[in-house]
This record gives structure tokens, sequence and C-alpha cells, in this order.
């Protein structure tokens, strides 16, 4: 196919002719290979940037984590005060300058803010002196709490219950900031027990929960978490507090990076972008270089092949395929193609010429068979007291088979049925040479015995294919 005809089949159908489909085919395959091995690298790396974060941030956490968690477990009957504080969330309200003298009076020693009573003391106090108690231990809690969460730059640290009685009862929630320091907002930020969280979607919870738990305990657990209310991400860390084998609460620390999220999905798209760049000249030189060493030069291996389906021209083949000088397969096919038009061409013409041949062996045949039938005798008498008829049918063209009937005299008349041993031309030969000799050695008036005696002894001289 000339290039005119390939850009008319371009211009007309709005698609790449045949020949270039297979550049098409190879472009794709390029781009997208290489496409998928850019996102796969880019996700690879930002997957990577965003583990690193996140481990660098649970080192941050752990500390603090572990802190508020020491801090609450080291009160003596610590569970007493969880299940007070959860039956009693009025002890937010009001000032605590009033309890140091009410537990001062009753014996309750407060030096370093610390009380020091077992669950029995606790529950044999009049009702007045436990909420005393319970609240200037539950401000001390809330103290520390707010101090650590204020130190990690502004993240959520909370204390919640995960119990299936009271799941995600807000014991303690430090959300302080600078204004609220600035301000001295110390009641608002540090009471904050009563409210609800939503526990679902959670799975680090639900683990927890789960009775293997106790068996694998862990002091710190982590999730990844997608709210789907905003849309923002958010890393938790979560410390469980055990009573009588169960997690009752757990101190938690929410830290929201959808910022950092965010940022390392544009880096997702920025690298892409570049890497498609940067990939795409190179990606077009290799294309480039394919086309000319091996789409074109296969192209024209078609194109000589087809010339000659129409040309039968071995020698423009020949001519065609030795411009292709590539030393590797398609090198190769060029000279087998050529190779196959001149093998074809000689085939074509042994072939004609053996057509000649077989068509001249017919000839002679066909004239050879009627020379054998015309010397078959047709005249067939017709006489009163009998009648004469006989034909033969070779099994080839000519054949061994004869009969003869010839008159001996006025009384007596000759009758011949043969069949030469072989087929074909050979047995016709000797077919007409018995013919003949039976015919003269009984026209010269010889006995039947003695005629066929002489005419054996004469085929049987120089008979040495002994037929």
């Amino acid at each position: 196919m000339s290039r005119k005809a390939e850009k008319k089949i371009e211009k007309d159908t709005g698609r790449p002719s045949k020949q270039k489909r297979l550049l098409v085919q190879v472009g794709l395959i390029f781009g997208i290979f290489f496409t998928l091995i850019i996102l796969i690298t880019s996700v690879l790396v930002v997957k990577g940037n965003m583990s690193t974060y996140l481990e660098a941030k649970e080192e941050m956490l752990n500390p603090v984590l572990l802190r508020v968690r020491n801090r609450l477990i080291s009160i003596p009957a610590y569970d007493w005060y969880l299940d007070y504080w959860e039956s009693h969330t009025e002890i937010k309200k009001g000032e605590i300058e009033d309890l140091y003298d009410l537990l001062e009076k009753n014996g309750i020693s407060t030096e370093d803010d610390n009380i020091n009573l077992t669950r029995e003391q606790l529950e044999a106090l009049p009702s007045d002196v436990q909420y005393a108690v319970a609240k200037l231990v539950y401000y001390n809690v809330s103290v520390e709490m707010n101090l650590a969460q204020w130190q990690l730059n502004n993240e959520q640290l909370y204390c919640m219950d995960i119990s299936d009685e009271n799941p995600g009862f807000l014991f303690f929630k430090a959300d302080i900031n600078e204004n609220d320091v600035a301000e001295n907002n110390w009641a608002d930020i540090f009471f904050s027990i009563g409210l609800k969280m939503d526990l679902s979607g959670h799975d680090a919870i639900q683990k927890m929960k789960s009775p293997k738990f106790e068996k694998n305990f862990k002091v710190t657990i982590y999730e990844r978490y997608d709210n789907p209310k905003n849309g923002e991400y958010y890393y938790n860390g979560y410390s469980p507090i055990m009573v009588d084998g169960k997690v009752r609460c757990v101190i938690a620390i929410t830290h929201q990076w959808s910022e950092f999220h965010s940022t390392m999905i544009k880096q997702l798209l920025i690298m892409t972008v570049i890497s498609a760049l940067v990939i795409f000249i190179p990606g077009a030189v290799l294309l480039y270089y394919i086309n000319r060493a091996a789409i074109s030069p296969l192209r024209r291996v078609q194109e000589g092949v087809q010339n000659y389906m129409l040309s039968k021209d071995s020698e423009g083949v020949v001519r065609d395929m030795a411009v292709i000088r590539q030393k590797n397969e398609i090198g190769a096919l060029a000279q087998d193609v050529s190779s196959l038009a001149l093998e074809m061409d000689r085939y074509t013409a042994e072939n004609s010429r053996l057509t000649g041949e077989r068509e001249r062996v017919a000839t002679e045949l066909s004239l050879a068979a009627a020379i054998q039938n015309g010397a078959l005798n047709t005249n067939f008498p017709s006489e009163k007291d009998y009648d004469l008829y006989a034909t033969m049918t070779p099994a080839k063209e000519v054949g061994g088979d004869f009969y003869d009937f010839f008159p001996i005299d006025d009384t007596h008349l000759g009758l011949v049925i043969g069949d030469v041993s072989g087929k074909g031309v050979p047995a016709s030969l000797y077919m007409m040479m018995a013919q003949l000799l039976i015919r003269q050695y009984a026209r010269a008036g010889h006995s039947p015995a003695e005629t066929f005696m002489r005419t054996n002894q004469d085929l049987c001289e120089n008979n040495k294919l002994e037929m």
C-alpha cells in the first residue's frame, strides 16, 4: 500500500491505516505501562511519607497518653471515682475553694492535692464528703489533662467510657488553647463531664471491647479515622484502662492531620504530572526508534509481499527487501521473503514445465490409444450361421488386452483373445507384436499349437523385461 493510499484512508475514516495501528498499539501499551508505574511509585512514596509522619506523631503522643493514664490509675480506688463521676455529672458546677475546709474538718488530708483513700473508706464517707472528694480529685485530674493537652500544640485529649453500659460518656475533655489560658477560663475548660461521643466507625475501640483483648493487651493503640460528616482526617491514639478484666475507659488523643493529608495528595498529583512529563520525551524517542527499527521495516515487508501477490515479480521483491538492513529478526524475515519469492518463481516455472510435459505425454498416449484401437479388427462379419462382435476397454489409456479374428481359408475363421502381463504402453507394444505374429503364422497354414509356439519364441527373443 502506498503512502498516498494510507493518507487517503486516514482522511476518509479518521482512523490510522492498518500499517500504523501497530505503532498506536505500542504507544498505548507504553503509555498505560508507564502511567501505572508512575501512579504506583507516587502512591508508594506518598504512603511512605504518611506512615513516617504518623509514626513520628505516635512517638510524640505516646508519652502524653501514658502520663495521663498513669496519673489516673495512680489514684487509689480510681474505679470508684469513675463510677461516682458518671453518676454525678453535677460536680462540674460550683467552685472548689470551700471543699478544702470540709475535707480538713473530716480529717482528710489534701496535701499536694492528693487524696489517698481506699474504696471502703470512700464508701464509708458521708455523701457531702464523698461529693467533695470526688470533685477535688476530678479537678486535679482535669488540670493535669489540660496542661498535657496544651503542650501538644492544641491536640484534643479526653477520657471516655467505652463499656457497654454507657459507651461514649466523656469523663474529661481537654481542649485548651492560648486564649483560654490568657483569659483564665479554667472553669469552662476543665469541666466537660457528661458529653457523649459517637463511637461508630472506630475499629480500635471495638477491638478493645473484644474478649480477646485482655490476652493481647496493648498500652497504646492507634487508628486512622476519616470523618464522613465533615470530610476531615484524624489519627486517634488510645490508652485503655482496665477494671475487673475489661476495658472500662480509654485516655484518647485526637490529632487532625487533614492539612498534611491534603498536602500529600497535592504532592501525589504534582509528582504524577512531573513524572509523566519526564517520561513523555524518552517515550516519544522510544516510539520513534521502534517505528524506524521495527514497524517501518515490517511495513516494507508487507508491501513487498502484497506487490509480489499482484505482479509475481520476485526481482522486485528482492530489491525491496534489500533496503531493509536491520541485523535482527526483521532483517532475517526480509531475507526469507526474498528467498521465498525466488523459490516460488522457480517452483512456478518448474510446475509449468511439468504441466507441459504432462500435456505432451497425454497427447502421445491419446495418439497411442487411437493407434491401438485402430489395430483392432472392427469389421465384424455378419453370416447366416453366426454373428461376431468384440470390444476392448483398457485399464489405462492403452493396455495389453486384445482380440483378433481373421479368415484362414474358405472354411476356417481364426479367433484370438490375449492378455499381456502388465499395463500401459509396454503391454500395448507387446500386444500389437503378439497380434501381428499370431495372424502371420496362422495365415501361413500352421496349426494353432505351432502358431503359438513360433509366436512365443519370437516374443521371448530380446525380452529383457520378461513380459
